[in-house]
């Protein structure tokens, strides 16, 4: 019994012993843990909250190399971001900034109807400088402005047999981004919506139609569309 009583004396002592000595220890600890959390690196702001400045100053000087840049400039990024998947978010936001600028839209409408000046302003990136205009057109058009696109797309058209393969490859281009504006099924169910555009509709009938396969598919086709279409023989 005395053997009992000394070994239930001896377990009592050390748990009071154990939980002393630990008493103390742990809201230290989670002191020192909470305090270094709230603290951050020599004393200054946390970077979470500086990340949100950083972005306004890099979307301020952005916004400032955009403006100082000359047209050649814009096309040479344009080019370059069209080689990286990571470019298209930044073309999509070139495309829409310049669609506002006048001066913008002036220059797109130069770089598809004036192929020296295309040539003697662009280089070798003239290519780029034409895909850029048509992007910049269309953007312009979708907003609700559709005057220089359908302006363009005539006066192609009207020179259509002194267009060589690339400009031709222009005009269906723009051409698509048209039927697109006016709605691929108003232009199934009318094709005047686009055709009216031209002064010779006979001549750019097929590059109209090839155009419209974006949209249409094996539409093109259908006997009622290829009656409407017959019109503009």
């Amino acid at each position: 019994m005395k053997k009992a009583l000394f070994v239930i004396a001896v377990l009592v002592a050390v748990l009071v012993f154990y939980l002393r000595s630990h008493r103390y220890v742990e809201p230290q600890v989670l002191s020192d843990i909470a305090s270094t959390e709230k603290a951050s690196p020599m004393g200054t702001p946390s970077s979470d909250t500086k990340l949100p400045e950083i972005r306004r100053e890099q979307e301020v000087h952005e916004s400032k190399v955009a403006a100082e840049l000359s047209p050649k400039e814009v096309v040479h990024s344009f080019a370059t971001n069209q080689m990286n998947i990571y470019g298209i978010d930044k073309n999509k936001e070139i495309i829409q900034k310049l669609a506002q600028q006048e001066e913008a839209i002036a220059k797109s409408r130069q770089a598809l109807l004036d192929v020296d000046w295309a040539k003697q302003t662009f280089g070798e990136e003239q290519a780029a400088a034409r895909v850029m205009a048509i992007k910049v057109l269309a953007e312009r058009a979708h907003s609700g402005n559709e005057r220089d696109l359908t302006e363009v797309v005539g006066k192609l058209g009207s020179d259509y047999e002194h267009l060589d393969v690339s400009r031709r490859a222009d005009l269906r281009d723009l051409v698509t981004e048209l039927i697109d504006v006016v709605g691929a099924e108003r232009f199934f169910s009318d094709p005047s919506s686009v055709m009216q555009t031209f002064s010779n509709p006979s001549e750019v009938r097929h590059t109209v139609i090839a155009a419209s396969i974006a949209f249409l598919g094996d539409r093109i086709n259908d006997p009622d569309f290829a009656q409407r279409m017959r019109r503009w023989q």
